[in-house]
């Protein structure tokens, strides 16, 4: 009996530090600010810091975890994260973000015979099933996260893929690398 109460005891104390650890910020509005190509601002020790490596390290369970950031706020420039406290990490959207919107339409304006032909595993996608209107704006990006962040998980890996890709090219599409990409998945 003893070793079972001992084992029981060693498993609510794992459970407590698990939720001491656990991400107040929500994952899904975090990753989806990096998957937006959003630029980021927080402070640490009273410094302004843009690095998104670092953020991670904060904002994330593990070693360098800090309980102290408790919100993550969308903002439309990065002038409007000058004076919030210093609690909140601010994310906007940068140049990139409108590769990412150039990239979803593209996506959106795929019919089936054309999902069919690059053996796409998905439907045709109906925005309006999301509760977005065409065409995609950064304000459906900030106010509407959530409805373009199940949107954007509606497409496949590969697009996914392609689209960062684009983004982070400045914009500078290949449809053939789309279309490869698509055939292999």
């Amino acid at each position: 009996m003893l070793p079972i109460f001992l084992f029981m005891i060693g498993c609510n104390n794992e459970d407590t530090k698990e939720e001491e650890q656990q991400m107040i910020i929500p994952r899904e509005k975090f990753f989806y600010a990096d998957l937006m190509q959003f630029q980021f601002r927080f402070v640490v020790d009273g410094e302004e810091f843009d690095l998104l490596s670092y953020l991670w390290g904060l904002v994330l369970p593990g070693n360098s975890f800090d309980p102290s950031y408790d919100q993550l706020i969308f903002v439309y420039k990065q002038e409007e994260a000058a004076g919030l406290p210093d609690n909140v990490i601010v994310a906007w959207p940068s140049e990139r973000t409108e590769g990412i919107i150039e990239g979803l339409h593209r996506a959106i304006a795929r019919d089936q015979e054309t999902l069919d032909q690059n053996r796409m595993r998905r439907d045709v996608i109906n925005i309006e099933d999301f509760g977005l209107s065409y065409p995609l704006t950064v304000t459906d990006l900030i106010e509407h996260w959530e409805k373009v962040d199940a949107l954007w998980n509606s497409l496949t890996s590969s697009e996914k893929n392609s689209i960062i890709r684009f983004a982070q090219r400045g914009g500078s599409f290949i449809t053939e690398e789309i279309e490869t990409d698509e055939i292999s998945e």
